[in-house]
């Protein structure tokens, strides 16, 4: 964990981020949920989620606003938790895995298969 190395021209390659079970995702499809039921779906605790998306690492479907209100995830937002999930694995919780996290995840949707995370474009500053 953290200690990988990526070579300059190279990417980390995730797959699957979202199910290939074509059942799952028709079930899943068009589906929105809460964060309890997001933590549910994908393993990850619920004070985690909320973490990430305060971080602004994960973005809900439908942002909460005022208070009582609760965040709508959908489909594309499992594949966002996959993908935070398997870059958190590859760099750690570190710098690296937020620069990470901040240039990769907002282009994943339930259709990315792969990320491509390039090395050279990673600003760490520390």
């Amino acid at each position: 964990m953290g200690s990988n190395r990526i070579k300059r021209g190279e990417g980390l390659q995730l797959s699957p981020l979202y199910s290939t079970d074509r059942r799952q995702e028709r079930s899943t499809m068009a589906t929105t949920m809460t964060t309890a039921e997001l933590s549910r779906a994908t393993g990850v605790p619920g004070a985690t989620l909320k973490l990430w998306i305060k971080k602004g690492h994960l973005r809900p479907a439908v942002r909460a606003w005022g208070q009582g209100d609760q965040h709508v995830h959908d489909e594309n937002t499992i594949a966002q938790v996959r993908a935070i999930q398997a870059i958190r694995e590859w760099f750690g919780d570190g710098c690296a895995a937020d620069a990470a996290i901040m240039q990769a995840v907002p282009q994943v949707n339930r259709h990315t298969r792969t990320l491509q995370i390039s090395a050279h474009e990673l600003s760490l500053v520390g």
